[in-house]
């Protein structure tokens, strides 16, 4: 067609900087999907994903609403088909004999991908939203395929570890693992809450196709899962692989399910079983000392810290700068402020200050009473200052031609704002 040609051009445009270009986007590419002019080729539903972690909050729930309400109405088994390839597409796995080999233009690998730890929560989420709108029959056969497909391969060497290897076999124990891919018929008991004829009829129903669904659950984990489990664990314990805590998180949740059938294969070999006990009880410790540990540290952030401090730490943070016409900024923290000089003067006034404040006693004349001398030996030069602050008369230096003027004589400026009274 005539638009398939311009497609990869137009899904680059899905996450674009611009909020206005990404919405008008979706609502294209939407409109076409829904009138068939263009079919899901390609890396399109993948990149279509992306828009469901971006940073934009509208673009997300835009994107949610079209994939849920527009174009899976349309496609039942939409999100079913492309669920094991996301795993590798999002990864940015390559070595693949089967699932993501498209031809990227430069740069798409690295903008249309979420691989790294960093991204492992985005990675969850979409995953998430792909089971949280599936059947329960559609959900076991995710279970069942990536168990033969990731689980499997591994343990044959022919999807090697390492790199992205790893992400994709940590993100499939994580998908076993997490709740959304649990079939609602084992988790609910519909009959239990039904009134009338009807609604039991229905319960009746469901409760059959429970007990099904069920034999055939436990019979898959009987025959699939719990075999590969056992064979990847014994290689990933030779390699001393950190995916091994993966491993049993997904082992800890089966145990929970399906203890009978997981005790039942364990009982032909009671050293495995001790084995696998043993690494149980070892992650419970492990994660119960890791909580605590973050319990600790978020009662002991800011504690060492004054309210004032709290509020300037992040001013202390970055550096301030004084910018002047002509130069360089300068960081206040390399300027230094001028120093007083210290003369004889100024420690007169320091001393007169500190005399004042002591205040006489209410039935003591002020030659009587008693003086701080701060600490100081009482000198000449101290009694002098004391006797200012007293107020006993000291003789100033004469003027020109005059003669010795009392201290207490001579007139100073009014200070206080409010008249003395008379």
């Amino acid at each position: 067609q005539l638009v398939d040609r311009y497609l990869p051009a137009i899904s680059s445009c899905l996450l674009d900087e611009s909020p206005l270009v990404s919405h008008q986007t979706l609502t294209s590419v939407t409109r076409l999907l829904q009138e068939d002019y263009i079919k899901w080729k390609g890396p399109l539903f993948y990149r279509y994903l992306m828009c469901i972690v971006s940073d934009n909050p509208e673009s997300q729930q835009f994107a949610e609403f079209c994939l849920v309400h527009l174009l899976l109405a349309r496609h039942q088994i939409l999100f079913f088909t492309h669920f094991v390839e996301s795993v590798f597409y999002l990864n940015a796995f390559v070595d693949h004999a089967t699932y993501n080999k498209f031809s990227k233009a430069a740069g798409d690998t690295s903008r249309f991908s979420l691989r790294g730890s960093k991204n492992r929560s985005k990675r969850m989420i979409v995953y998430k939203f792909l089971l949280k709108h599936m059947t329960d029959e559609q959900r076991f056969s995710i279970t069942e395929k990536l168990c033969q497909e990731v689980l499997s391969d591994v343990i044959d060497k022919t999807l090697p570890l390492g790199g992205e290897g790893s992400a994709v076999l940590a993100d499939a124990l994580h998908i076993l693992a997490c709740p959304e891919i649990k079939l609602s018929v084992m988790r609910t008991h519909a009959a239990d809450e039904m009134e009338d004829e009807m609604e039991q009829a229905h319960a009746a129903a469901a409760n059959v196709k429970s007990k099904v669904v069920s034999q055939v659950v436990r019979k898959n984990v009987i025959e699939n899962i719990m075999p590969n489990v056992i064979d990847l664990k014994h290689m990933l314990e030779q390699q001393r692989s950190p995916l091994l805590r993966d491993l049993m998180h997904f082992l800890r949740e089966l145990m929970k399910d399906y203890r009978n059938e997981v005790q039942d294969i364990l009982s032909a070999d009671r050293q495995l079983a001790r084995e696998i006990d043993f690494d149980l009880r070892k992650l419970e410790a492990e994660e119960k000392k890791e909580a605590a540990a973050a319990k600790e540290a978020a009662a002991n952030i800011g504690r060492d810290l004054t309210p004032h401090a709290r509020l300037m730490s992040p001013l202390l943070a970055s550096p301030l700068t004084v910018a002047t016409p002509g130069r360089a900024a300068t960081p206040l923290a390399g300027l230094s402020a001028p120093r007083l000089r210290h003369t004889p003067a100024l420690s007169l006034r320091k001393h007169v200050l500190h005399s004042r404040a002591v205040t006489p006693a209410a039935n003591t004349s002020p030659a009587q009473a008693p003086v701080s001398t701060g600490g100081l030996r009482q000198t000449p030069s101290t009694r002098r200052v004391q006797s200012v602050a007293l107020g006993s008369p000291m003789l100033m230096p004469p003027p020109a031609g005059g003669v010795p003027t009392p201290n207490n004589q001579l007139s100073t400026p009014q200070t206080s704002r409010h008249p003395q009274p008379a």
